[in-house]
């Protein structure tokens, strides 16, 4: 169904999307807001079926009725979808025209949350990675400003990935993310703490050795926590980050034990990115 849609959008040139006109419907602006808010949902539970579902049902209803302010969002993860499925231009796509609808209609309080899925979910496949975290930080102000909370910090998590994995110097990203996850606990935003902390520790290790401890959060911990709350997510971005340790370091026993990560990969719904 998903690849049948897709094969249908991709029909239309952009052009023609980004000249459609503004709903009015009182009755299709709500129920579009009610499914903006299941986005939201299933991004923070990790649930991608639904999520591609509700994507699936908001672009529907938007090519038959119109644009509203909740539309670059379902053009956004509907370009995740495409991804998803292995249709990378068209997701890149997808995602450029959610960033250029987001703009015409000043969609402002989804512009952090259409950032961060359209620069680390699916830009990550065409554009360097320092050049996405640079990206990143705009959305996490763009979230400040607009008091979208989550987009915020899903943005500067996601922005300190990419300066990691560019190659940003490692003491700027290890005194950042420590930075970062003492405001954040101040704040008493915890639910990010754990994917940030998994940054600071490699980076961390890299830096110092691994004799350094966590300082943050203990790798036991960040494990029980994934398993307890099923965050496949987290657990598979702990158990590849533990992979590259291993690595680095020619911990032979640990390779052997994290080498079956790319079956993982495969069968969890978790989203693909860097």
């Amino acid at each position: 169904r998903i690849r049948s849609i897709m094969n249908s959008i991709a029909s239309f040139p952009d052009e023609t999307i980004l000249s459609f006109k503004m709903a009015e419907r009182k009755q299709f602006i709500c129920c579009m807001n009610l499914y903006s808010e299941l986005l939201y949902l299933y991004h923070l539970t990790a649930e991608t079926k639904k999520l591609f579902e509700v994507t699936l049902t908001m672009v529907q209803l938007t090519m038959k009725n119109g644009l509203t302010v909740y539309s670059p969002a379902s053009f956004a993860n509907f370009g995740l979808a495409a991804v998803a499925v292995g249709n990378y231009e068209l997701g890149y796509r997808l995602g450029s025209l959610a960033l250029k609808l987001s703009q015409r209609i000043n969609a402002a309080e989804s512009a952090s949350n259409i950032m961060a899925v359209v620069k680390w979910f699916i830009a990550w496949a065409f554009e360097p990675l320092q050049s996405i975290s640079e990206s990143l930080e705009i959305g996490y102000n763009l979230g400040n400003q607009t008091g979208d909370v989550y987009s915020a910090i899903m943005n500067k998590n996601f922005s300190f990935s990419a300066m990691f994995l560019s190659g940003k110097n490692l003491v700027f990203v290890r005194n950042q993310t420590a930075a970062f996850i003492k405001e954040l606990r101040r704040r008493k935003q915890e639910w990010c703490v754990n994917a940030l902390a998994i940054t600071h520790s490699i980076s961390s290790a890299l830096i110092e050795g691994l004799g350094v401890p966590w300082s943050i959060e203990n790798e036991d911990t960040i494990s029980a926590q994934g398993k307890k709350r099923n965050n496949k997510a987290l657990l598979l971005n702990y158990r590849c980050h533990q992979l590259m340790k291993a690595f680095f370091f020619r911990l032979d026993d640990k390779i052997r034990s994290t080498a079956c990560i790319l079956d993982e990969l495969t069968l969890t719904e978790a989203s693909l990115r860097p």
